[in-house]
């Protein structure tokens, strides 16, 4: 009507009194803006009612974060808080349960690298102790060299401090290696007792020159069953390294310095036995902690070799241990033992 859409109700009624006429028609007619208000207005209070609980739960929402995320935020700040090498341990007043154990691990590994930072600590000023002593009697060899009125005076000074100065590179060599074992992380791969066999034929052929500059008897024996370790080469060969060193250095001039690798029984053996002077019963619990020596006379030993090996034998997942000689007198006898896959 008029161009607009319209809603109509049309009524029929018939004429009173005159039953033959046609009904009457009665026609009722709306446009639809009245209709298209209501919907408008439905839909406008109904959305504005939703955006309404919507904002109401999402401030809830926050609410309800902010409360359950305080222990979090305190713990945060606490971190952020603390100065630089700080490792005092976190508190657990007012954590709740489910945050419980997360804050005991982390205490429990706060406490476990002060272990760790203070054993550094001691070692390092191990390290200083021990070189300061080498580093003085060189200073006095020199001194006397430059003392000395001809070459032949002077000579025995020099000749000294020689012999100081390759002591003092091995001792900081041993530290150095000590260091990276400390460090060292064992990629253990199988290796059967051939392998095991020839890296340590290997290193009897690198100090065979320090055994016969003593004279020393250097042998190697072996008998097996053919079983396969899981180890790492590389410390393999420096365990191997260090107990015959050790050996060697020990060892008088003359004496006998025997390597064996016994595999059989589920597991393979590595046994290094000297005639030198040995460990008293009461110290062999001590001679894998370093810096501990049972005597330096002539031996010139730092006490880093055997806690060099504690240390890579351990990262192997081996056991190391010490025993009286098999041929009884003096000496010692060192196994490390490999379990067999």
């Amino acid at each position: 009507m008029r161009g607009e859409a319209v809603r109509v109700v049309a009524f029929y009624q018939p004429v009173i009194g005159n039953p033959s006429v046609l009904p009457v028609v009665v026609e009722v007619a709306q446009t639809m803006h009245g209709h298209a208000q209501l919907t408008d207005q439905l839909w406008l209070h109904v959305v504005g009612q939703q955006l309404l609980i919507l904002a109401l739960t999402t401030i809830c929402i926050l609410f309800g974060l902010h409360l359950g995320l305080r222990p979090l935020i305190r713990l945060r700040n606490d971190v952020r808080s603390r100065r630089e090498g700080s490792l005092q341990p976190l508190q657990t007043h007012g954590v709740p349960g489910e945050l419980t154990p997360l804050v005991d691990a982390f205490n429990d590994y706060i406490a476990r690298l002060e272990s760790h930072i203070n054993l550094r600590g001691i070692f390092i000023q191990n390290v200083a102790h021990q070189l300061r002593t080498p580093l003085t009697v060189l200073t006095t060899q020199v001194s006397d060299a430059l003392r000395a009125s001809d070459k032949p005076a002077a000579d025995v000074p020099l000749q000294a401090a020689r012999r100081t100065l390759q002591q003092t590179g091995r001792l900081v060599n041993q530290f150095l290696t000590l260091s990276s074992a400390q460090a060292f992380v064992a990629t253990l791969k199988p290796m059967s007792t051939q392998a095991c066999c020839e890296v340590i034929q290997a290193v009897l052929e690198d100090l065979a020159l320090q055994a016969h500059a003593k004279s020393i008897d250097l042998g190697f024996e072996r008998a097996d069953d053919a079983v396969v370790i899981l180890a790492d080469a590389v410390a393999l060969r420096e365990i191997a390294t260090n107990l015959i060193d050790n050996a060697l250095r020990y060892t008088p001039a003359n004496g006998t310095v025997t390597v064996r690798v016994a595999s059989g029984a589920g597991k393979l053996v590595l046994a290094v036995e000297d005639n030198g002077p040995g460990v008293a019963s009461a110290h062999r619990d001590k001679i894998f902690q370093r810096f501990f020596r049972v005597d330096t006379s002539g031996a010139g030993g730092s006490g880093q070799g055997l806690a060099i090996v504690k240390e890579l034998v351990d990262q192997c997942g081996g056991a190391i241990r010490v025993e009286a000689p098999r041929h009884g007198g003096h000496g010692l006898l060192l196994l490390v033992e490999f379990a067999a896959v």
